[in-house]
């Protein structure tokens, strides 16, 4: 079984993030890493993507890319200049020259460099030194932004794709509508669920989808999932998804992580991405979970009140969540409780993956110590008496399977 240990000491308190553009970009590449930092972490964002080759020369991976497991995300960036802008003549010129040409063949040849090369070291937008040529892809997805910084360009909105012979569809994002979608989307399980369904829905529906603007798809996904039918009532939903509350916002939790952690596996350091990406592949029901229970046991800590572990499992990715708080007369017994509570749900439900949260107070802080527990169920005994005592206190555990997104009237 790998086992990751995590410490971390601090406050409670809000993180404030503040990006400062880098002198590399452009102004609609900032735009773009901005949108994916709020949507995929840092941890999983790379936009720093410049290659050294041994001879000397350089290549750019991509303007930017997202990569968690096996969902890997290639992004090419176009952006006019204001001051270039004259007719709607010389502006479909561009689009065409750098939209529909360039940045199409820029795309092709990021998926051959992961291909070509063994090794491809790149800083994510943490500023950690990632070789993302270990990307296990199971879903790809090849994506174009485009900015033209006026409306002029705006009947290629209706353009979804671009399709190419030798890497497939690539998705074609005015980057306004983008926006607009990681806004509403806003993990990175929803948003690549929504770009899947909208290939499906595209490949199904070329004509009509491709008379239809990007808010028709987004209030379609929001609705429904089934791609048989078009029904254009289905736009009026978008307005009406529920937000994403403070109640169902990590991000300041991870922010957290990065601040203040130091990670053990063995008694050696090592990578606490493990935990995120757990995180970071909840849905928003999922997350307001995982956030009503991390608070709850804060709350118990705070008040030295006696309770039993909050759990949940997402029934998506299969990974459960235990959060464990303390009285004060516990802390010194804090590890063994940590992977004690831990195990025994990990057993209980078969599981091959299991995060713990452990709270307690140790002077004037809060302590929050995570562990990641992996490995193949087997049949244990001691585990098994375990579970069959806890019935005594825990009721039987029910699949619940939470709404995608729950609709305001």
């Amino acid at each position: 079984m790998f086992i990751y240990l995590i410490y971390v000491k601090h406050m409670i308190k809000l993180i404030i993030l503040k990006y400062s553009k880098s002198q590399f970009m452009t102004e609609s590449e900032f735009l773009l890493t901005n949108i994916n930092n709020s949507v995929f972490f840092k941890e999983f964002t790379f936009s720093q993507n410049e290659l050294r080759h041994p001879s000397g020369n350089t290549k750019e991976l991509a303007d930017n890319v997202v990569w968690i497991d096996d969902l890997l995300i290639v992004y090419q960036v176009k952006g006019r200049e204001r001051s270039h802008i004259r007719d709607t003549n010389s502006e479909e010129k561009w689009f065409e020259k750098k939209v529909e040409t360039v940045a199409k063949k820029q795309v092709r040849d990021t998926i051959s460099f992961f291909k070509t090369y063994n090794s491809l070291p790149v800083k994510n937008d943490r500023g950690q030194e990632i070789d993302i040529a270990e990307a296990k892809v199971h879903q790809l997805i090849k994506m174009i932004v485009y900015d033209p910084k006026s409306e002029l360009l705006d009947h290629k909105r209706k353009l979804k794709f671009l399709e190419s012979r030798t890497v497939g569809m690539i998705h074609l994002f005015h980057i306004d509508d983008y926006a607009m979608i990681c806004k509403k989307l806003v993990t990175p399980s929803e948003l690549s669920e929504y770009l899947e369904f909208r290939e499906e829905m595209f490949l199904k529906h070329k004509s009509a989808i491709g008379a239809r603007r990007e808010e028709y798809l987004l209030g379609h996904f929001i609705t429904t999932t089934n791609t048989l039918e078009i029904n254009d009532e289905y736009t009026k939903n978008i307005d009406k998804i529920s937000p994403l509350t403070p109640s169902s916002d990590v991000s300041w939790i991870l922010n957290n992580f990065f601040k203040n952690l130091v990670t053990f596996s063995g008694g050696k350091e090592t990578d606490y991405h493990h935990v995120i990406k757990e995180i970071a592949k909840l849905n928003r029901e999922e997350l307001k979970a995982f956030n009503e229970r991390y608070y709850s046991a804060i709350e118990q800590v705070r008040k030295n009140d006696f309770g039993f572990p909050f759990r949940f499992t997402s029934s998506k990715t299969g990974c459960g969540f235990v959060f464990i708080g303390l009285q004060l007369t516990q802390k010194a017994y804090w590890e063994n409780a940590l992977f004690n509570f831990t195990e025994i749900y990990k057993y209980k439900h078969k599981l091959n993956r299991c995060i713990g949260v452990v709270v307690y107070k140790d002077e004037e802080y809060i302590q929050i110590n995570w562990a990641l527990l992996r490995g193949s169920w087997i049949y244990n005994k001691i585990l098994e008496e375990y579970v069959n005592s806890e019935s005594e206190y825990y009721p039987k555990s029910e699949i619940n399977f939470l709404p995608r997104y729950p609709l305001e009237p």
